[in-house]
């Protein structure tokens, strides 16, 4: 059984269309699938419209870390064109103090001349530590941040450190909704993806165990299966 359903795949921080490669080798014959480049923008809005402008009329809407606070936008800007969302890796909070300062830090490491150390730094905080020396893992994320860049990486954290709270908005999300997240994600806890999921009307919850935040390459079997049963049914 098919479905013409198109499906628009939101990437997260530093991420390229390799993050959704095994989701979309997975859905492929199933939907068209296109995952967006949202890099050159510096807000959670102007992505926001920018995906918008570009998307079909109707279609199922996929947001992985930045991608899902994207993906909550999209939501409350246009609910009647997503038919079913997935949030993988996300929450609807706006970034604590905490973590604007990480952020920052990383930023300043970034703009002196040390954009892999702070690459490194950031893994060190998506991958369970067991997973940290992947080369596979640690390996296509370095790729996908060279393709993203310095200047690229200063407009994503930007839009993520100014990003609103959804939280008020999740009970106006009237499509139906996976939220996927992994047990040992050390930056979305499982009282925030609780947070998410309790707070749509028409959601259901998956937790992968043994998987941090890049849940999509970290699992991508999971993931995909977890994709196509949304997709689907």
């Amino acid at each position: 059984m098919s479905n013409s359903l198109p499906v628009v795949m939101v990437p997260g921080l530093l991420c390229d269309q390799r993050v959704f490669e095994a989701q979309v080798a997975a859905l492929s014959g199933l939907a068209p699938t296109q995952v967006t480049d949202i890099s050159r923008y510096d807000t959670i809005d102007a992505m926001a419209e920018a995906i918008l402008a570009e998307a079909p009329e109707t279609f199922a809407l996929c947001g992985f870390s930045m991608g899902g606070y994207v993906c909550q936008e999209i939501l409350r800007r246009a609910p009647e064109r997503v038919d079913r969302l997935a949030l993988i890796s996300t929450n609807a909070r706006a970034d604590s103090d905490h973590a604007r300062a990480f952020r920052k830090a990383l930023l300043s490491d970034a703009s002196h001349g040390h954009f892999a150390d702070a690459v490194d730094n950031l893994l060190q905080h998506l991958l369970p530590k067991a997973r940290q020396e992947d080369p596979d893992l640690t390996g296509v994320f370095h790729a996908m941040a060279r393709k993203i860049g310095p200047a690229g990486f200063e407009r994503e954290q930007h839009a993520i450190m100014t990003r609103v709270d959804h939280r008020r908005d999740l009970a106006e999300i009237p499509c139906r909704t996976l939220v996927l997240y992994g047990h040992d994600d050390p930056l979305m806890p499982p009282g925030t993806q609780l947070e998410l999921a309790t707070g749509i009307p028409v959601s259901m919850l998956v937790t992968l165990p043994d998987c941090g935040h890049l849940a999509t390459l970290e699992k991508p079997r999971e993931v995909s299966e977890q994709l196509r049963r949304w997709y689907l049914n």
